[in-house]
């Protein structure tokens, strides 16, 4: 079994959407200080940084521009999965897609407790750390034919021994939100758990 083109995109629309945000935030911070080298005159001060206050606005553009390009990717990515369903499926699936996603994931993840720094992490705690951190790849794609779950396993054996005591738990959680769909067994291909259900 392998991804689904929505799994694909729905991955790498988070991903350039988290880029985007990065972006816009570096170049704001650029232009600040290039607004602040400016004000505090801090070439004449300090003449060891002016080759590298001279190029901050350049930086700034740098990463305007890439946030520019990241956001037209997304939207691109966005566009290609809309004009799809639309074409073969329905657009609404789309949402209950992407929503049903987000719900499972905040059903699954499991609270880590607040640590100081100075304290080290236990063995329970990095198996805990790598439990959520499968569960964030989590992806519910609906259609009008059939449901498809992906879940990548973690490479821990205690993380991967808590997921799969939970299978149950998932399986009844997905059969009462989507009680149109018959929900099969899970099925383990590689480091991946599927589990797929057909319209009724």
């Amino acid at each position: 079994m392998k991804k689904t083109s929505f799994m694909r995109r729905f991955i790498t629309f988070r991903k350039t959407i988290l880029s985007t945000f990065i972006a816009f935030v570096l170049s704001f911070l650029f232009e600040l200080l290039d607004w602040l080298s400016e004000r505090l005159k801090v070439s004449a001060s300090f003449p060891q940084l002016k080759p590298f206050l001279t190029h901050l606005l350049f930086i700034h553009q740098l990463f305007i521009w890439l946030a520019i390009t990241l956001a037209c990717l997304s939207f691109l990515l966005l566009s290609l999965e809309v004009i799809e369903r639309f074409k073969k499926d329905r657009i609404k699936n789309l949402y209950l897609s992407i929503r049903g996603s987000y719900r499972l994931r905040k059903f699954l993840l499991q609270d880590e407790r607040k640590k100081s720094s100075e304290e080290s992490t236990s063995a329970q705690d990095l198996t805990l750390s790598k439990y959520n951190q499968a569960v964030r790849k989590l992806i519910l794609e609906l259609n009008e034919k059939e449901l498809i779950l992906y879940l990548s396993l973690p490479k821990s054996y205690q993380a991967q021994k808590m997921l799969k005591a939970l299978e149950n738990e998932i399986k009844e959680e997905i059969a009462s939100r989507y009680p149109q769909y018959l929900i099969s067994t899970f099925e383990r291909i590689e480091q991946a758990l599927w589990l797929k259900g057909t319209k009724r």
